[in-house]
Parts: C-alpha cells; structure tokens; sequence
C-alpha cells in the first residue's frame, strides 16, 4: 500500500531529479510539482494497461517531456511528440534521425538545437548522464513509435505554424 510519506518522498526525489536534468529557472518551481505529480501517473500507466514506454523513457525523458502537462504553461520542456515531429522535419532517414539526436543528447548545444523557440524558453536542456547505448535506444524508440500526445499539443503546433 503506498502511504502519503512514500508519494511525498517519490514526489521530492521527482522534483530534484527535473531540476538537475532538465536546467530549470528557479520561478518554475510550482511547474516542477505539478510535473512530478503528473509523471508519477505517466509512470503508473502501464500498469493501467495504457501505452507500454520503456522505463529509461519514462524515468530520464517524460520528467521534463511529460505528455501528460495539462496545458502548454506547466510543461518544463516540448513533449516527447513535438521533438519528435521536429527531427523527423529535419532528417529523412532512421539513422539520420538517431545519429543526431544521439549526438544532441550526448552534449546539447544551442547550436545543434532543432526548436529554437523551446530554447528560448526553457533554455537548453542539460547533458544527459546516461551512457551512448542507452541514449540511442531512447532515440530509436521515440523514432520508432507513436508518442503519446498532451491534449493540447496540435492545436499549440497549428498556432506555431508547425
């Protein structure tokens, strides 16, 4: 049974791990619970029998890429769609995609990034500590599948231009 003290505990464990991974400002603090409440659901979903997302997605992307945000403003990052749909703008093959979100991932610079506007907004993400193999496991995935979308997201895209 999961009592208060253990979702308080997971929720405090959620909320430092976005601020170290995902280069937060300070004032998105209260988007930082909101975030880690909603991913502790996101997390949950397959035991559900919703959308089956491997554990290093849910754990190291959806914190901060969470498709779950109930509006654009209490997101910490673009959904996991959006970037999606972004690089697949920009390279035509599986393994252009991969290679260089791979490479992105591996060492983000505001000169590799893709979505100037979410850099302007979040800022650019930080590096990711998990090793090469892992990292383009993530970014076969998120080539390969269908990404689970926030309700929100295509009418933000079709504002966007995109």
């Amino acid at each position: 049974m999961v009592t208060l003290r253990k979702i308080s505990l997971i929720l405090a464990a959620l909320v430092l791990v976005a601020s170290v991974r995902c280069n937060i400002k300070p004032d998105a603090a209260t988007i930082q619970l909101d975030t880690a409440t909603i991913q502790l659901d996101a997390a949950t979903q397959s035991e559900r029998g919703g959308l089956q997302v491997p554990d290093q997605v849910k754990t190291n992307c959806y914190i901060c890429h969470n498709p779950n945000a109930p509006s654009h403003d209490a997101i910490i990052a673009p959904p996991l769609a959006a970037v999606k749909v972004r690089y697949n703008r920009q390279y035509q093959t599986q393994e252009e995609f991969v290679q260089n979100m791979t490479a992105f991932l591996i060492n983000p610079t505001k000169e590799q990034a893709l979505m100037y506007g979410a850099v302007d907004r979040f800022g650019i993400m930080g590096k990711s500590f998990l090793d090469v193999k892992t990292i383009r496991e993530i970014a076969e995935y998120i080539y390969n599948n269908k990404l689970e979308e926030p309700p929100w997201l295509k009418e933000e895209m079709g504002n966007r231009g995109m």
